[in-house]
């Protein structure tokens, strides 16, 4: 008792822990932020401190969705109107911003705006000027934030000054090789599995075509001969019985309906009425009642069928046989 004990509170302490990494990842804050200390300082003394982030300022080519990360660190007192993110210069935003915010107990927020631009301007150097607004509490006076402006180079090969930068490849050219092998195998691959698979359904397509489908009346028929040999054997179970039934009230699509509902279901006209109303008051007295049959019974049910359906019904539909009372 002891040790369930102490293993049920082993894994009571696992899942707790389990949930609360889970909490703590999902709400926590993932964002990378930067030293704000290296941002340049403003005149200003209430203007936020800025910090602006992009893969490189070199090698960008025209339609290139460049990503871009502005920070900002909005001082007590102050406001940073997030809305009012304004560009200017030769790129145009493609996706909507995001932002991330970080408040301090101080009355500092931390900013991060993240969004990509594109510029279709053939041009050797390309400019980006990002605006802003933050408003002083205390005066209630608007200022324009100063972010440093983004002016890329799109030469591919040189960057427009005298240092040339490394700058991390995206595409490297020796994987052609690779890429090609591999397309040249799926492509094999494919034609493998589709070979396969239109032999399969060409044989699936013979194999249907070859199989013999069964009729209502043949169906009926060998349900009826299946629980009637069981019942010949000496089996005069309930079961043996209810497949018999069953197999007439499939036959005629009655199975939900009640005795007293198949002479209206089947209707006046209908050549099998007083066949399967008889067939369904014997079986009845075993179903419903716990009664035995007798052998003159049990041959009535067997010689009422046979007029329903005639044992020579094999794989080729007859036509029904010409109604008669049955006796």
């Amino acid at each position: 008792m002891k040790n369930f004990i102490t293993n049920v509170g082993a894994l009571v302490l696992c899942i707790a822990l389990t949930i609360g990494g889970l909490v703590w990842l999902t709400n926590s804050d993932q964002t990378s932020w930067p030293d704000f200390n290296t941002a340049p300082q403003s005149a200003e003394p209430l203007a936020p401190q800025v910090v602006s982030v992009f893969d490189r300022d070199f090698g960008w080519r025209i339609a290139d969705v460049i990503p871009i990360e502005i920070y900002l660190k909005q001082k007590p007192g102050t406001v940073v109107d997030l809305h009012s993110l304004a560009i200017e210069g030769d790129f145009e935003i493609v996706e909507n911003p995001t932002t991330v915010t970080r408040d301090f107990q101080d009355g500092s927020r931390w900013i991060g705006i993240k969004f990509k631009i594109q510029s279709m301007s053939a041009a050797k150097q390309l400019s980006l000027k990002v605006s802003m607004i933050y408003r002083d509490i205390a005066t209630s006076e608007d200022h324009l934030i100063a972010i440093p402006a983004f002016e890329p180079f799109t030469s591919p090969t040189w960057d427009g000054r005298d240092l040339i930068k490394d700058g991390k490849p995206s595409f490297i050219h020796e994987y052609h090789l690779l890429w090609t092998l591999g397309y040249i195998l799926s492509g094999i691959a494919g034609a493998i599995i589709a070979l396969r698979l239109q032999r399969q359904w060409k044989v699936a397509v013979i194999e249907e075509q070859k199989r013999i489908w069964e009729t209502r009346r043949q169906i009926a028929r060998r349900e009826f001969d299946e629980a009637w040999a069981l019942i010949e054997a000496g089996d005069v179970s309930v079961e043996n019985y209810k497949a018999v039934a069953k197999s007439v009230r499939k036959l005629f699509r009655i199975e939900s309906k009640v005795l007293k509902e198949i002479e209206m279901e089947l209707g006046g006209m209908h050549p099998y009425k007083d066949h399967t109303l008889k067939i369904m008051a014997l079986t009845g007295q075993v179903l419903y009642h716990n009664r035995y049959l007798t052998d003159a019974q049990n041959a009535s049910i067997k010689e009422t069928f046979d007029q329903i359906v005639p044992p020579s019904v094999g794989h080729d539909e007859v036509n029904p046989p010409v109604s008669k009372e049955p006796s």
